[in-house]
């Protein structure tokens, strides 16, 4: 009988015999531990992933109890929260900031007035590339979105603006009534002549005239409705120039009676009175008697005494804007 029988009949904790095949004393056929066994770590308490619980060394080796090779580490632990993706960058709009810029022309050429029609194919220019912009944006392929609603609602103002302002120089333009006389418009009028309009006013300026123990010189105007429809006088335009230099309006005062609209075969009265600088030979008048009127042109020449002689320094020669330059009134 061996040792190991033995030892398993009579239950004595006699050690194995050295060399022996028992797994007591370490591993089979092996010299047995010169010591006591240390006791194992005790594992941190909560869920520990099993190829945590081992170290490198066993990374892709079977233990009992596991069918399979364990897996190497690759993130972090079951149960601890998972980094957000960090968030990417979208790419450039070019589209939203060509809608911004053509908005922002828009308004510039709408402030010119002048330019008004101009800023209508802008403004639409605008809202189409932003309307492309904002295609962009929901697509996800572009970003800036704030870009693209600001060209838009800049290039709309735009549209709605130049259009209004293009519709008052279009009224302006085809409503202009134009001096159909030669006095007036091919050459400054004088005292006495006729200046009439396209739609029948006709304007006739008295001779200036200063009367005794005032110091204003007055000059007076009659205006006939001639025409068949009724002509508004409620805004004239009056500029007078003394020797070329340009009276201040508050020196002009205009007195007209009615002041309105005036009838077919009625005519008024207006006086304008000014006092003019010492040694002034010439006086100057540009008219246009009311709203939509072009403007005529009056030419006066001076006494000594401040009042005119209705006589003509050069007949016939060449008036409007030029011929008053070159007169040098």
């Amino acid at each position: 009988m061996t040792a190991q029988q033995h030892h398993w009949q009579t239950g004595s904790a006699a050690a194995p015999e050295p060399g022996g095949g028992g797994t007591d004393g370490g591993i089979a056929g092996g010299p047995a531990p010169a010591g006591p066994v240390p006791e194992p770590p005790t594992p941190p308490p909560g869920p520990v992933h099993p190829a945590a619980a081992r170290g490198p060394a066993d990374a892709g080796q079977t233990h009992a109890g596991q069918p399979y090779a364990a897996l190497p580490l690759s993130g972090p632990p079951a149960g601890l929260p998972q980094p957000l993706p960090l968030p990417q960058p979208l790419p450039r709009n070019g589209a939203a900031r060509g809608s911004l810029a053509l908005g922002i022309w828009a308004l510039v050429v709408c402030c010119t007035f002048v330019a008004a029609p101009a800023a209508v194919p802008l403004g639409i220019a605008a809202l189409a590339v932003g309307a492309v912009a904002l295609g962009r944006v929901r697509r996800g392929t572009g970003g800036r979105r704030g870009w693209a609603v600001s060209g838009m609602s800049a290039g709309g103002v735009a549209v709605v603006a130049g259009a209004l302002l293009t519709g008052l120089l279009v009224a302006g333009a085809v409503d202009s009534v134009a001096v159909t006389s030669g006095p007036g418009s091919d050459r400054t009028a004088d005292a006495g002549d006729r200046v009439v309009w396209e739609d029948g006013l006709v304007a006739v300026f008295d001779a200036p005239g200063r009367p005794e123990h005032d110091t204003a010189t007055r000059l007076t105007v009659t205006l006939t409705q001639e025409g068949d429809d009724r002509a508004d006088l409620s805004d004239q335009d009056i500029r007078v120039r003394t020797d070329g230099r340009e009276m201040a309006p508050g020196r002009v005062r205009v007195r007209l009676s009615p002041v309105g609209l005036l009838r077919p075969g009625n005519s008024t009265e207006m006086v304008l009175s000014f006092t003019l600088p010492p040694g002034t030979s010439r006086v100057a008048v540009d008219f246009s008697p009311g709203p939509g009127h072009d403007t005529a042109y009056w030419e006066f020449r001076i006494g000594p005494d401040g009042s005119g002689d209705g006589g003509r320094d050069e007949p016939g020669r060449p008036g409007g804007p030029g011929g008053r330059e070159r007169a040098d009134v």
